[in-house]
């Protein structure tokens, strides 16, 4: 009773206040309050790397009221940064902050700490989404806990079970790779997570013994595989060094008659933090290319796909639309002005850079400063991400052309054989 109690007085007291002040509840920022029972729970989270929820009041947007909510800490390489990530959830059940553009109650909140610049998380969601590959909404937003700036972060709604009770799937799946094995975790479901466990096992065994059109008809029976490869070709123009693991499988019942029970896969995308970098495990584990129109594939279907002659021909069809058509570029780097163009507004607000605390490791810098090194690396890095992708569009334009000179070259010789 007394917590409760707490909680309506602190409450009421962050509302009075900004009533009081004249303060004007921006719509890109999100105000986290505690109590000071609430706050030292917190601070145990942080204390002790722990996952586990705890309670806070939220206020978003151009809302006044706030709001009763739980979160945790999240993250994995950039879980212990000084500027923490969280998963949000709104009490009530139902969509809020449609000021925001969004109808769900659940959030994350990165804070890109690991991201140069703080641009290329927004500018490849955003690039995705474009492409069909990211449902998500988001938008750069300012966080503060208990009224003090903790700096810029990306809001980005979550797939939440209103949402997906509605939308009549079976299950929410996490792709994960461990050994050289895609391996799923299982988010949602409507049976028993083993069932969608092992619905996805299979689908790793039915192909085997397949190949050419009937390996392809196997597998759009199975899954969306244009948006399948489209997802496989956007990592290899981005040269993503850890994709296989950063896929959602969203689990459909099948429009397909033959397929009987079985699950249909579209899919999403998700934390492009390796955009640009090396293939992990050295690439161990990925498929061999001699053509080099892939980047770090690994999975199963993958391996399948790509090692089937008429599988790489589609791959490669998907890839040429990507570069010439669908991805030039101009399209690239207006996206990266949105992402620019969205993020340095907030550099110019007080306490802001100076939050942005991986920035400044000695901490001495003035406001002015401050601010100057911010707005000075986001300009650097949407200078280096522009380059990176023109660089690689470029690449894989001359390969594609190199490909097709040796696939013409090849028929011509056979041809020649006949006659």
């Amino acid at each position: 009773m007394a917590g409760n109690l707490a909680t309506v007085l602190w409450t009421l007291a962050a509302a009075i206040q900004s009533a009081c002040s004249g303060e004007i509840p921006s719509q890109d920022r999100v105000d986290f309050f505690f109590t000071d029972a609430e706050w030292k729970e917190y601070g145990r989270r942080i204390e002790r790397s722990n996952r586990n929820d705890f309670s806070l009041s939220v206020r978003m947007g151009v809302h006044r009221e706030s709001v009763r909510a739980t979160a945790h800490l999240r993250g994995r390489g950039s879980f212990r940064c000084a500027r923490r990530s969280y998963t949000l959830n709104l009490y009530g059940k139902r969509p809020r902050f449609a000021s925001l553009d969004s109808v769900t109650d659940e959030f994350y909140l990165l804070s890109l700490c690991l991201d140069h610049g703080y641009v290329r998380q927004h500018t490849v969601l955003k690039l995705w989404s474009q492409l069909g590959l990211f449902p998500l909404k988001l938008r750069y937003v300012e966080l503060t806990l208990n009224g003090r700036s903790r700096g810029v972060y990306l809001l980005v709604e979550k797939l939440d079970r209103i949402r997906f009770s509605r939308t009549g799937l079976r299950a929410l799946l996490r792709r994960n790779f461990r050994d050289g094995r895609t391996v799923v975790e299982v988010k949602y479901s409507r049976t028993v997570e083993q069932e969608a466990r092992s619905d996805y096992e299979k689908t790793l065994e039915e192909f085997a013994g397949l190949s050419g059109e009937p390996l392809l008809a196997r597998f759009r029976e199975r899954m969306n595989l244009d948006q399948y490869l489209l997802w496989v070709a956007s990592n290899a123009l981005l040269q993503n060094g850890d994709s296989v693991d950063e896929l959602w499988l969203l689990a459909e019942d099948n429009p397909t008659p033959q397929a009987g029970a079985r699950p249909y896969y579209t899919f999403f995308a998700w934390d492009p933090d390796d955009v640009f970098n090396p293939c992990h495990y050295n690439g161990r584990y990925a498929f061999h290319d001699p053509h080099e129109l892939t980047y770090c594939a690994e999975a199963e279907w993958d391996h399948i796909l790509l090692g089937d002659p008429a599988g790489y021909t589609l791959y490669v069809d998907v890839l040429e639309d990507l570069v010439e058509t669908r991805l030039k570029p101009q399209i690239f780097n207006d996206i990266l002005q949105e992402t620019s163009d969205a993020l340095l507004p907030f550099m110019t607000r007080e306490n802001v850079a100076p939050a942005m605390v991986e920035l400044f490791p000695s901490g001495n810098g003035s406001p002015e400063s401050d601010r100057a090194t911010a707005e000075a690396t986001i300009r650097d890095a949407v200078r280096h991400l522009s380059q990176s992708f023109e660089r690689s569009s470029r690449v894989m334009e001359e390969r594609i052309a190199r490909y097709r000179k040796s696939v013409a070259a090849s028929a011509e010789g056979s041809a020649e054989e006949i006659r």
